[in-house]
């Protein structure tokens, strides 16, 4: 009988704690943590995106799904989820990074309204109609076409002008919003700006650096003259 007694006691007891340890571990919070200044999402975003309902249990947290969740929410990789921890009793922690975000479009060979969206070093890609290309967000490149490869002379020059700009100070995401449009031709490379300007940079130089950082001095000294 005391044997018995003893047994439902223990039993009452465990029915109490997990009772007690369900109400205590359910999600209050969620964090997200970047490992470097987002660009194009937000945490809000994500949180959204992750399926994660406040009040659940943190005991029954689906990892996976909510990886999973999310990485279809962005199916062109420029989220990634690379860790979820879950801090007892009540908060999870989503580790993310993201991906160089698209800063230009060209159109594709033998793809007929189709255009890839690369970042400035040209890594990066995927396809998209014209209906969906952000043309005021995306630097336009004319006078190439994509057809396999990114690893042609003129993607080459064109690469290093955005490289020689972000020297200068104006990253990839700021050269978006600063360039309208960069045609290239065999003898150079024109680029037209947003406010109507245009920069030239002739293919045989020897130094495009040097070509960009004087024309860009002369554009600021103007504007802001």
């Amino acid at each position: 009988m005391k044997k018995r007694f003893i047994s439902i006691a223990i039993g009452l007891i465990l029915v109490l704690l997990v009772t007690v340890i369900g109400n205590i571990c359910k999600i209050r919070k969620v964090e997200i943590r970047f490992d470097k200044t987002a660009v194009k999402v937000s945490s809000l975003e994500i949180f959204e995106n992750s399926g994660i309902e406040m009040g659940e249990s943190i005991l029954g947290l689906n990892e996976n799904l909510v990886r999973r969740n999310i990485m279809q929410s962005y199916n062109d990789n420029s989220v990634i989820v690379t860790n979820i921890v879950r801090v007892f009793p009540n908060k999870v922690v989503i580790y993310v990074t993201e991906n160089v975000v698209p800063i230009c479009a060209i159109s594709i060979v033998g793809e007929d309204g189709l255009y890839a969206l690369a970042d400035g070093n040209f890594q990066l890609a995927r396809k998209v109609g014209i209906e969906d290309v952000a043309f005021e967000e995306l630097v336009l490149i004319e006078g190439v076409e994509l057809k396999d490869t990114f690893n042609t002379t003129a993607f080459k020059q064109i690469h290093q002008i955005f490289r020689a700009f972000d020297a200068e100070g104006l990253d990839f995401y700021a050269q978006a919003r600063f360039f309208e449009k960069i045609t290239y031709s065999t003898d150079a490379i024109r680029i037209l700006t947003r406010d109507g300007v245009t920069f030239q940079c002739d293919n045989d130089v020897e130094d495009t650096s040097l070509v960009v950082k004087q024309a860009y001095s002369y554009y600021l000294e103007q504007k802001n003259g």
